[in-house]
Order: structure tokens, then C-alpha cells, then sequence
């Protein structure tokens, strides 16, 4: 019984395992012979350095001095206005807080030029740092660690019926659900649908309505729990149209109007026909049109219900 496999990689990872040895055909066990093992060898060894010289070719060596490109999401990115908390490992003379000026740099104490970090993570940001501190003669390896401290550039604004309006920090797994939350969530005269006000980077701004009931058409407003906010955005939350109800019903007065409401419920919410009312006896003053309800018709902004007495 031969080699079922040379060398395997676990999970395609490229993590070498031993190879897959016959039984012992005497005992039946895994033990093998020396003559085996002596066979095996040199296989053994040029296994291992094709998969060492593979591993090194896979990882280049880095430049000296150079920043490393990784991909960075902007809500984790470095923005004006961030207060940056710098670390220098052996130097404490120089650690402090750095503020993001507009123009994107941070003053680092010693160097004579700002070091311009806006738009790059801590992690890439520490490193342009150590660079200018190597390129300006100031240390020989330094070690630099970063970490925001106030951040004023990730910030989206929450305006409108909501409990507490204003701006408020974000992160890459905020989504709208959560945003609205901090804000102490919408008023009970807030629209069920929202907007979100996002400049483009060509400066066009762009409007995305949300459905915060999740009852309207996925392809013009999407789930609210989907949508993640992003740093400059701008949350609005209108004020529910509304429409009235009148007639004989036991709370006739104007109410606020929420997503995709029957007559029926919009009856309900009124207290109910009274006695002397009747449910078949419905109209809606619609734009000057007197409309003849269904209950399970939907009410729209600015309708006038009026629930007409019964006939005995």
C-alpha cells in the first residue's frame, strides 16, 4: 500500500501536515518500521523546505520608513477636529494629547513640520509618525502609539421629532435602529419614515428615506436595521402628517397619521363609533372629494373622516 498523500495542507491554509503513512501490515497498528521511516525521510525533508520557501516568498519584506497601505473604513479614519492621545515608548517627555487641525496635521512635540494624519487609521498614523520622528533625526526606532480620544469628525447629526436632538459619535457597526436610540428615539408625532443626508465626495448630496416600520417597499425605503450611518451624515426625522376625524365618534379631533393606516384603525384610535354611528356609514373628504370608505381603505394625509349617523 503506497503514499495516500505526500504533503496535505489542513483547511487549504497552507499549515503542512505529516504525510499519510500504510499500516504496518504485521501489527496492524501505526507503527512503522525503520526501513519506512528511512524511505521517508528525504520526502519529508523536501516537503518541508518547499513549504518554508513557499511561506517566505509569501509575505515581501517592507520597505524602511514606508506606511503600510491597508484599507481603512472612514468611520474608524482620522478627521479635523479629533483629539488624538500619542504614546512613545521610552520617551514619556513626549507623550500628550495631539488635536486634528483643519487642515487634517497634528503638532508633534520636537519635529518642526505638522504631520499630516487625517483620513488614516491609528495604526497608520502611529507609523507616519515614527517615520517623521527617524527622517527628522529625533530617535533613532521609535515606537509610537495613538488613540482617539475625542472624536468630532465621526459625529452624525440627529435633528428633528426625536427626544433629544443633536450630534452624536458613531462607529463602523452603528446602524440608524441604534442611532435613533441614543437620541431617546422618535417623539409619538415623528413620521414612521426618516431621512439621511449624505455628502458624496464629488459634493452631492444624497437622500435616502428609511422605513423605520419596515411595511413599505424594500426597493424605495430599505430596513432601518440594514442601514449603517456614517460620519457626516445628517438624521431627520419629520413630523408625521395628519388628518381628522369627526362625526360620531367618541374622540373627534385631528391625529397623526402612521405608516399604511386603515379607516378602521384610524376609527379605533378615535374611541370607537359611538352608538348613534355607524361603519357603513363612512366618508372622506379628500382635496374637496368626498370619498364613500371601505374600512380596510388607507387613509392619506389631510383626509377628513366623518363617521355619519346610522338609519334606523
Amino acid at each position: 500500500m503506497g503514499l495516500q498523500s505526500t504533503f496535505a495542507t489542513k483547511g487549504g491554509h497552507g499549515v503542512p501536515w505529516l504525510p499519510i503513512l500504510p499500516r504496518d501490515r504485521v501489527s496492524g497498528d501505526r507503527m512503522f518500521r525503520s526501513g519506512h521511516l528511512q524511505r521517508l525521510a528525504p520526502w519529508l525533508l523536501l516537503g518541508l523546505l518547499a513549504q518554508a520557501g513557499a511561506a517566505a516568498q509569501a509575505v515581501p519584506p517592507r520597505e524602511p520608513g514606508a506606511v503600510p497601505k491597508v484599507a481603512v473604513s472612514p468611520l474608524i479614519a482620522i478627521g479635523p477636529g479629533d483629539e488624538v492621545e500619542m504614546r512613545v515608548f521610552g520617551q514619556r517627555d513626549m507623550d500628550g494629547t495631539l488635536y486634528v487641525a483643519e487642515d487634517g496635521t497634528v503638532r508633534v512635540p520636537l519635529l518642526k513640520r505638522p504631520v499630516k494624519i487625517a483620513g488614516l487609521s491609528t495604526p497608520q498614523a502611529a507609523r507616519k509618525i515614527e517615520v517623521a520622528l527617524q527622517k527628522g533625526g529625533i530617535l533613532v526606532a521609535p515606537h509610537v502609539a495613538l488613540k482617539i480620544a475625542t472624536s468630532r469628525s465621526q459625529q452624525v447629526s440627529v435633528l428633528g421629532d426625536v427626544r433629544s436632538p443633536g450630534p452624536y459619535v458613531v462607529d463602523s457597526d452603528t446602524t440608524l435602529f441604534r442611532l435613533l436610540s441614543l437620541a431617546g428615539g422618535p417623539t409619538p408625532s415623528a413620521s414612521d419614515t426618516v431621512e439621511i443626508l449624505r455628502t458624496e465626495p464629488d459634493g452631492k448630496i444624497e437622500h435616502l428615506a428609511v422605513d423605520l416600520q419596515g411595511l413599505a417597499d424594500p426597493g424605495t425605503a430599505p430596513d432601518a436595521a440594514e442601514i449603517k450611518v456614517a460620519g457626516g451624515d445628517q438624521v431627520y426625522v419629520p413630523e408625521a402628517p395628519t388628518f381628522e376625524v369627526g362625526g360620531e365618534v367618541h374622540s373627534p379631533t385631528q391625529y397623526f397619521l402612521k405608516h399604511r393606516m386603515t379607516v378602521l384603525q384610524a376609527i379605533y384610535g378615535a374611541g370607537g363609533v359611538t352608538q348613534l354611528g355607524s361603519t357603513r356609514r363612512v366618508v372622506i373628504n379628500r382635496h374637496g372629494r368626498v370619498i364613500h370608505a371601505k374600512m380596510t381603505d388607507y387613509v392619506e394625509p389631510n383626509d377628513v373622516i366623518i363617521v355619519k349617523e346610522r338609519i334606523f
